[in-house]
């Protein structure tokens, strides 16, 4: 399997216990550290850091009983960095160069050459 993305994703470093589903989208040049989850419909650009355990997810509002509408993944734009266990919303984007820290639960997008941090994520720095 590890021959496999490395085939699919040449520049790109992706540690151990990471989950990448189908339809993820992965530019060149990215760290994906270990254990994340790029859920379908996610868009990495190029350059990104993704720290240990950053989760994506692709349904807002999940239902047990019936089938979620739609899956919209996350877009993160090129050179962004994301902390270790930050969580991102679907249909959110992650702008140019932004700084997303540890932990950090992004429900709203994030400006280009931004820095959020907490839970919900907040802009402190631009």
């Amino acid at each position: 399997m590890r021959e496999d993305f490395k085939k699919r994703f040449p520049d790109t470093i992706i540690h151990p216990n990471c989950t990448i589903y189908e339809w993820v989208t992965i530019g060149r040049g990215v760290k994906i550290q270990a254990g994340c989850i790029l859920v379908p419909n996610t868009v990495i650009g190029d350059l990104v850091f993704l720290g240990p355990g950053v989760i994506t997810t692709n349904v807002k509002y999940p239902k047990a009983y019936k089938k979620a509408d739609g899956f919209r993944g996350c877009r993160i734009e090129v050179g962004a960095v994301i902390g270790a266990g930050a969580i991102i919303l679907p249909d959110i984007t992650i702008g140019e160069f932004a700084v997303v820290g540890a932990g950090a639960v992004v429900t709203k997008d994030v400006p280009a050459y931004s820095t959020v941090v907490g839970n919900p994520a907040k802009e402190i720095d631009r």
